[in-house]
């Protein structure tokens, strides 16, 4: 099995959530809002303290990372890549408003960061 199929393997799992769940955290196969929120605040800690840090999010889904980040008060640059399209599609629609917020589903074309 190539590499390439596993990402195809991947991007078809994941597409079916969304498009049996939505923009929810079932959508992006969290078995709870609060499990998906709870790695969330873990994965914040990394750059607790550091409003203004920079993220890039591999593995972003719809977007939710984002949404959470700015509700915490974080303002750094924000970049979430999903090698799933329709994902990508979700997170601009949902959060593509907020500020210093970008979504890519090309790796080349996510930004250099402090964290990723």
């Amino acid at each position: 099995m190539t590499n390439q199929h596993l990402v195809q393997q991947a991007r078809q799992y994941y597409e079916g959530k969304l498009a049996d769940h939505g923009a929810t955290a079932r959508g992006a196969d969290w078995s709870s809002e609060a499990s998906q929120l709870l790695r969330f605040h873990e994965l914040s800690r990394i750059f607790d303290g550091d409003a203004a840090a920079t993220v890039n999010d591999y593995g972003c889904g719809w977007g939710a990372m984002a949404a959470y980040l700015r509700g915490m008060g974080h303002t750094g640059a924000y970049c979430g890549f999903d090698i799933s399209e329709r994902m990508i599609e979700a997170a601009r629609a949902r959060y593509g408003s907020l500020a210093d917020c970008t979504f890519e589903s090309v790796r080349a074309a996510v930004p250099p960061a402090v964290y990723t």
